[in-house]
């Protein structure tokens, strides 16, 4: 066994091994410190998860006010509301999910839109209407013009190079996604 460890392929094995290990190390602990900067861009204030926040209060209020004449559409708008926040609550990385969840609460939101604007709504509920029909505008306006996507590109096209999303794989880091 003594001699193993004193042979110059045990010497060359072990420098490759710890080469490896410290190229591993260095690749996660810089990815992973510009990937969380990238993710709170995602999810700090003033960003595309409180733009999002906000958008779920409004299709809740909407839903909620389509609760209240009957609209059909009302629960599956509170169920989609109900999951987007759920995802923003989690922090969850997978932008494509949250992204997908996202267009599915537009839709909804927009649809009830127009059945409301077709109801005949009392005049304290036409107040209502109307502030979470501007405050849904807003956010949307929020989200479509949110730098992060391009952050989110320049990343990538930075760190999209042999072999560091392989490296980057391998150690464990998750690369951000574009939310579109």
């Amino acid at each position: 066994m003594k001699k193993l460890f004193s042979t110059p392929s045990f010497a060359l094995a072990l420098t490759l091994v710890l080469m490896i290990a410290s190229v591993l190390l260095n690749t996660r602990i810089k990815l992973e410190k510009q990937c969380d900067t990238l993710c709170e861009r995602f999810y700090g204030d003033g960003t595309i998860s409180a733009s999002l926040t906000s958008l779920c209060d409004a299709s809740e209020q909407l839903a909620r006010l389509g609760e209240r004449y009957q609209v059909d559409d009302a629960d599956d708008a509170l169920e989609i509301t109900r999951s987007v926040r759920e995802l923003l609550q989690e922090h969850s990385y997978d932008a494509e999910e949250i992204y997908d969840r996202y267009y599915a609460l537009l839709k909804s939101a927009f649809s009830l839109e127009g059945t409301l604007a077709r109801a005949a709504l009392s005049e304290e509920d036409a107040g209502a209407f109307v502030s979470a029909q501007h405050a849904a505008a807003e956010a949307k306006a929020a989200i479509d013009n949110a730098s992060y996507n391009e952050l989110v590109r320049i990343f990538l096209n930075r760190n999209h190079r042999f072999p560091t999303p392989q490296l980057a794989s391998f150690s464990g880091v998750h690369m951000p996604e574009l939310f579109a």
